[in-house]
């Protein structure tokens, strides 16, 4: 009798360091089930898989179900940020991007801003400029910014900038290169794509 209920207790034992064993298992895989997850949503999309401290200040990530609706806002994004053009805002950014500039200073700020036609999505270029008081004579940096609401989701990179001064200083010309990074979240996971670099060009007269 004594010897059954020890071969008895030895397979219950048995049997719950399986169950335990194996529950060790499933908790590891679900894990690493959700790691694949991040990464395969990301490269689905072309983008890399973040965490959500990655997400920058101020930007809010666009939430989708499924990765096909993700793709879909991508296309369209694409679309709408290659239809951006210049139009004229009156705005006193530019000197604030620079700091305070001394009223008998030989430098000045220029501005140019961009917009989606009919969305509230502006790209401001601010160039802070050296001149002589009759041309222009250098150009000293060139800063940029993304405002508006439609903001939401999208954060504007600057990636590099080429200037020229014409004409006997007379006429100055900007190119900005950046490109805009989007930022989608899909099943509590984060993803960062980055868009197609973008140009923009921008000119003055003294």
């Amino acid at each position: 009798m004594k010897k059954q209920l020890s071969i008895f207790l030895i397979a219950i034992m048995v049997v719950l360091s399986s169950q335990t064993a194996w529950a060790g298992e499933t908790v590891s895989s679900v894990e690493g089930t959700d790691n694949i997850c991040a990464v395969d949503i990301a490269e689905q999309l072309g983008g890399e898989a973040i965490s959500p401290e990655d997400v920058p200040e101020g930007v809010i990530p666009m939430e989708f179900d499924s990765v096909e609706e993700a793709k879909e806002y991508l296309r369209e994004q694409e679309e709408v940020l290659d239809e951006i053009e210049s139009v004229n805002v009156n705005s006193d950014a530019g000197s604030a991007m620079f700091g305070v500039m001394s009223i008998n200073s030989n430098t000045g700020v220029k501005e140019k801003t961009f917009a989606v036609p009919g969305i509230l999505l502006y790209l401001t270029m601010y160039v802070k400029y050296s001149s002589n008081g009759k041309k222009f004579t250098a150009v000293n940096s060139v800063k940029s910014s993304l405002t508006g609401p439609y903001t939401i989701g999208n954060e504007w990179v600057q990636d590099t900038y080429a200037s020229v001064i014409k004409n006997k200083g007379r006429k100055l010309k900007v190119t900005l290169k950046g490109h805009f990074n989007h930022y989608i979240m899909i099943n509590t996971q984060y993803t960062k794509i980055g868009s197609s670099k973008k140009t923009y060009r921008a000119s003055w007269d003294y």
